[in-house]
């Protein structure tokens, strides 16, 4: 497979085999090769599971599992990954943040783990502040401005406000977020493909 060469080429520099196995699985995404994709971050987190790096593969999986309509896998692995990976990395408090989305259904256990990264001497300031907004602690005004200063241009805070208002069951607001963003981005890119499936589920 395209997987195994990639690995195959750079067997005995792991951290470089990881970065282009996960390159490779980003552009097959992008592609709209999704089960080509799976296979790369399958054959990654298979090979080197120890390497730094890999986190990145393990979250693209659970966004497969997401994609694919089987939540269940997908918060078994954003699980795997805030328990196992380094807090000195910002793969750690993104897991937690999407294990928070994936329960908020139970509004309990959904705060509890926003707050557990809202609250955290962690140096990543997005990821506090995607937890505050979650934890209504900041207004949708305050989210895109402190975000656009952190930020400039990028309009990824739209996906951020869509996710908070479907958690709120308010699917006006979060479709109207998600239509803003997706007519923002490219259509080739993986994030087009997950906004635009998100949208055909809203009801």
């Amino acid at each position: 497979t395209v997987a195994q060469e990639i690995l195959t080429s750079f067997s005995t520099e792991s951290g470089i085999a990881v970065r282009a196995t996960i390159a490779m699985g980003n552009a097959l995404l992008s592609l709209g090769k999704k089960e080509m994709a799976r296979d790369v971050f399958d054959r990654c987190t298979a090979v080197y599971p120890n390497t730094g790096g890999v986190w990145n593969a393990w979250l693209r999986l659970a966004e497969i599992y997401e994609y694919d309509n089987r939540p269940k896998d997908a918060l078994r692995i954003y699980q795997k990954v805030f328990n196992e990976c380094p807090k000195s990395v910002p793969e750690s408090w993104f897991a937690a943040l999407k294990a928070g989305e994936l329960q908020s259904g139970s509004i309990s256990a959904a705060d509890s783990i926003f707050a557990i990264v809202a609250n955290s001497e962690q140096p990543f300031p997005q990821c506090r502040l995607i937890a505050n907004y979650y934890l209504n602690r900041i207004t949708y005004n305050e989210f895109a401005a402190r975000w656009l200063s952190l930020f400039p241009n990028d309009k990824t805070y739209l996906y951020y406000a869509a996710v908070n208002a479907s958690m709120k069951k308010n699917n006006t607001a979060a479709r109207r977020y998600f239509l803003e963003l997706k007519n923002s981005l490219n259509k080739k890119s993986w994030r087009y493909f997950q906004v635009t499936k998100i949208l055909s589920n809203l009801s």
